[in-house]
């Protein structure tokens, strides 16, 4: 870029044989317009899976991302045919530098809601989801096939609920990729930098023959915002030989009803794939509360009871520190 700063952390991956590489301000200092940095990335067999990579500068990881998949050394250890990405990020009506500009000044200047959610780069803005010159998402199966979905919380500010139109049955497989034992939902639920993988079972041609269908929609909503944002793609199913077919607008009445909860989803019945040795609820003897409070006094700050923490001094970077010490 020619006028901006910029760096890259890779959500998900430890970077423990690249501290140096990992976008993050104590990892290094920006990367100066027109220069250039190469990324060192020493993934371990424990890494495999569904992470993603951003900016750490400003407010540029809300377009500046994409998605970073580790492959499996050996065979995943869930049976799948193919896979698809679907990553999650806000859309707002407003450039990254005035965001930003709004979010560090004093008077604290408040960017907005989300102006859309889109999937893949794709989407329509909040008040045209239902005009047919926009173009929505569009996600292709084939049928009988199982596809592992790799949903990715790339979103700003965006806590998502999303379903399947006449597919309920979704099996959880991992999460923040990490392997978990097979536990079925009928709806996903991601906030920011969350990623969950999925089974999803499409439909045989005989079912859809007896649905008449070929094409349905993925619902999915904003949650625990003061406005509600909903979006669609279209699952849609191919046939070999066949024509592309051409995707409708979206729904006037939303097909689905997703639910408003979002405290009671996975919390307490997800289970690693491994077992672990971490001690039970029963077993706890002692517990920590933190209570986090927001305080606005022209600017906006966080405490935790009752303390917040500001740096004094600028600190040298591992980057700096590893080229000046060796």
């Amino acid at each position: 870029m020619a006028d901006q700063n910029l760096t890259m952390h890779w959500h998900g991956l430890s970077q423990r044989m690249a501290i140096f590489s990992d976008g993050t301000p104590v990892s290094q200092w920006p990367i100066a317009p027109m220069h250039y940095f190469d990324y060192e990335i020493l993934p371990g067999e424990s890494d495999a899976g569904t992470s993603f990579y951003h900016s750490h500068v400003g407010f540029q990881a809300v377009t500046a991302n994409g998605a970073l998949i580790v492959e499996d050394v050996r065979s995943p250890p869930y049976h799948y045919d193919d896979e698809r990405i679907l990553q999650l990020t806000d859309y707002f009506n407003k450039t990254d530098s005035v965001i930003e500009h709004g979010l560090t000044s004093n008077p604290f200047v408040w960017s907005g809601e989300t102006n859309g959610l889109l999937i893949n780069g794709v989407g329509v803005g909040i008040g045209k989801q239902n005009d047919s010159s926009c173009k929505l998402p569009v996600v292709d199966v084939l049928p009988g096939k199982i596809y592992r979905m790799r949903i990715i919380g790339a979103t700003a500010l965006s806590h998502v609920s999303m379903a399947f139109e006449s597919h309920e049955n979704l099996t959880i497989i991992a999460a923040d990729a990490r392997y978990t034992q097979s536990h079925n939902v009928s709806h996903i639920q991601v906030g920011s930098g969350q990623r969950f993988d999925i089974l999803f079972k499409a439909k045989t041609i005989d079912e859809l023959k007896g649905l008449n269908r070929t094409q349905f929609w993925i619902q999915f909503e904003t949650r625990d915002r003061p406005s509600l944002y909903r979006g669609y793609a279209s699952l849609r199913y191919k046939f070999p030989g066949a024509k592309r077919a051409i995707t409708p607008p979206a729904p006037l009445i939303p097909p689905l009803s997703l639910p408003n909860t979002t405290y009671s989803w996975l919390e307490y019945s997800l289970q690693p794939l491994i077992p672990n040795n971490f001690p039970t609820a029963a077993e706890v003897t002692r517990r920590v509360t933190m209570t986090v409070q927001q305080f606005q006094n022209g600017s906006i700050y966080w405490s935790q009871n009752g303390l917040n923490w500001t740096d004094t001094q600028t600190r040298t970077s591992m980057l700096i520190d590893i080229y000046k010490r060796g």
